[in-house]
């Protein structure tokens, strides 16, 4: 079942543990943790099971980013290690499994969605209507911000 889609790309639910999942775990690492020198542990990739992941595809079925959701409390869930393979950021991926994110949050009833955002990512949040909260802090050795959006 396509969980959202445009005329280029398609957004799926990937389920924890298959190997759709370890393909999605192979693109973030290879985005967000390699370049800073960082590794998933086991103990890491155990806390995700509860967790939601989307997946986006292009016609030919490859995977060109991913996205996880966690929930904080019944109203509240954390958008979470977005990553888009380099060749195709800043092509509408990233938008759409945000929006994939937010619709699927609605449909489980949670009312905000919370996230940090690298410094060099608050533009891209800001275009999609979230906001800063706080100030910066460092984390992975990186300039954060916490941001969110409330669901409507």
């Amino acid at each position: 079942m396509n969980f959202l889609a445009d005329h280029k790309y398609v957004v799926l639910p990937v389920e924890f543990a298959t190997p759709a999942h370890d393909e999605t775990v192979r693109l973030r690492d290879e985005v967000l943790r390699k370049p800073l020198g960082l590794e998933f542990s086991q103990e890491e990739m155990a806390l995700e099971c509860e967790d939601l992941h989307l997946a986006c595809y292009d016609k030919f079925n490859r995977l060109l980013g991913c996205i996880v959701l966690s929930a904080v409390d019944e109203e509240t869930i954390e958008m979470k290690q977005i990553a888009v393979i380099a060749k195709r950021q800043k092509k509408g991926i990233g938008s759409l499994l945000v929006r994939a994110s937010e619709l699927l949050s609605k449909q489980k009833k949670y009312k905000e969605i919370v996230l940090k955002a690298r410094a060099k990512a608050v533009p891209f949040y800001n275009g999609l209507e979230y906001i800063k909260r706080g100030k910066a802090f460092t984390e992975v050795s990186l300039k954060h911000y916490k941001m969110y959006k409330k669901l409507k």
